[in-house]
């Protein structure tokens, strides 16, 4: 896993640690704001952007 993401460009590996920086959080506090939800939405939409560009 970690061998993967350094073959990876920085951007996507800084997308992927700050999703799992979100995950960790929601998971101490056990609770997911209407906004946390937002957020997370829109880190998974732009994570899949990433994806996207760097499989052309």
């Amino acid at each position: 896993m970690h061998q993967i993401l350094h073959e990876q460009p920085p951007q996507f590996a800084l997308a992927k640690i700050a999703q799992s920086g979100l995950d960790i959080v929601l998971h101490k506090t056990g609770t997911m704001t209407t906004n946390g939800i937002h957020e997370l939405t829109l880190m998974q939409q732009r994570n899949q952007e990433l994806e996207a560009n760097l499989l052309r």
